[in-house]
């Protein structure tokens, strides 16, 4: 499905025999989560509400918007970048960045306490700094990162983690794009706010890890309850190891129980 806006909405829907429906709609609004499920109409969606997974192709104020598709699909939206590569199975391994510790002077607040996943490496406490963490995502072809995202003056995201030697304490789109994620790994950020995108500009931590190699980024625009997390996340990882990841997402947030609404804002690049 192919979205593009220029004072109108053209959308271009291929269903699943390869059909394709378009309309050319009137654009009144900027996209919010709130109004993203409008943008469709219900003849679009039931045009393709047959297909296994929906690709969403989209630029300017409609890229990376939470709820375009309801979570009874499968579906993600086709990354700006195209460097991003398909998940190598075999040796990678998973990487697990939990419990951190944030500098005091930020004054967060702690993170739920986690247990360490099994199998999988796990950096935690003040082991996990940016150095480490760079150091250790060449080599794994999952991710799982638990940390506070913030944003910053100029909407620029990070992930918070427990600081270098130096003081640097902050993951930045800059650090990740200048990596080689050989493996390709499909990256979970269980981080709050980073899933935010700038339109048609890729500075995105999701975007970033797409360039430097990333197969799937799972980000979310909005914040994640610190105590329902883990246990979701732990089972889209579950199921994540026997299918497709967005068949993965969609199965995880299916099962949830009411109301878990921050799940539905979850958002997939790919």
């Amino acid at each position: 499905m192919a979205i593009t806006s220029w004072r109108q909405v053209l959308v271009l829907a291929v269903g699943s025999k390869g059909i394709v429906k378009g309309e050319l709609l009137p654009l009144h609004f900027s996209p919010t989560p709130s109004t993203a499920p409008d943008i469709l109409s219900a003849e679009i969606i039931s045009h393709i509400s047959d297909c296994e997974i929906v690709e969403v192709v989209s630029t300017g104020p409609f890229y990376g918007v939470p709820q375009m598709l309801p979570r009874t699909m499968a579906w993600h939206y086709r990354a700006l970048s195209r460097k991003g590569g398909i998940k190598q199975p075999g040796d990678g391994k998973r990487l697990f960045v939990l419990n951190i510790e944030t500098p005091r002077f930020m004054r967060l607040p702690p993170l739920a306490k986690m247990l360490r996943p099994s199998p999988g490496i796990s950096l935690e406490g003040p082991g996990a700094t940016p150095s480490a963490v760079i150091r250790a995502l060449g080599s794994a072809n999952y991710v799982e990162i638990h940390a506070h995202g913030i944003t910053g003056v100029n909407g620029v995201n990070h992930i918070v983690l427990s600081p270098d030697s130096d003081g640097t304490f902050t993951l930045t789109a800059g650090d990740l794009r200048a990596l080689k994620l050989n493996r390709h790994p499909v990256v979970v950020l269980a981080a709050c706010d980073v899933g935010r995108v700038g339109g048609d500009q890729p500075w995105g931590l999701a975007e970033a890890f797409i360039q430097a190699g990333a197969s799937a980024v799972l980000a979310s625009p909005a914040p994640i309850p610190d105590l329902s997390a883990p246990g979701f996340f732990a089972q889209l990882r579950t199921l994540a190891d026997h299918m497709d990841i967005s068949v993965a997402l969609l199965k995880a947030v299916s099962t949830q129980p009411q109301p878990a609404g921050w799940t539905q804002s979850l958002v997939l690049f790919r």
